[in-house]
């Protein structure tokens, strides 16, 4: 069985080339003790930043991504955090994540700093809505 947690030390992912930054959380998906992919979300004030999502070529096309991905938004709602950005390169994952382009004029309230990125979410109701 596949389970998405959060990883407390980079062992086990050497092959993905992760970072471990202070306001860093990394989440693997793993099958037993195998790691099949992982990803990482920074956190900021007031805002986080999806950042890489990797998964073993073997197990692309499993939907993995997603899978992780969401484990991060919904660990960083959970936390309290309502703004999320990113510069990831699969267009297909934002748009199944429902990411878009920021607006500032539609997000006022949002920092600044999430002009600089290429995909804009916000969490409140991302949850809880049915859409």
């Amino acid at each position: 069985m596949i389970e998405v947690k959060k990883c407390d030390s980079l062992e086990g992912l050497e092959d993905f080339g992760f970072d471990l930054y202070p306001n860093a959380v990394i989440m693997a998906a793993k099958d037993k003790d195998e790691i099949l992919g992982a990803g990482q979300i920074i956190v900021c004030n007031g805002y986080s930043i999806l950042g890489k999502i990797a998964v073993k070529k073997e197990y692309e096309g499993m939907m993995l991504e997603f899978s992780i991905a969401k484990s991060l938004l919904n660990m960083a709602d959970l936390g309290g955090i309502r703004y999320i950005v990113s510069d990831m390169e699969d267009e297909s994952l934002a748009k199944r994540l429902r990411m878009e382009k920021f607006l500032p004029e539609s997000k006022p309230d949002a920092p600044k700093i999430c002009e600089r990125y290429k995909y804009f979410l916000d969490l409140d109701g991302y949850f809880t809505s049915h859409c």
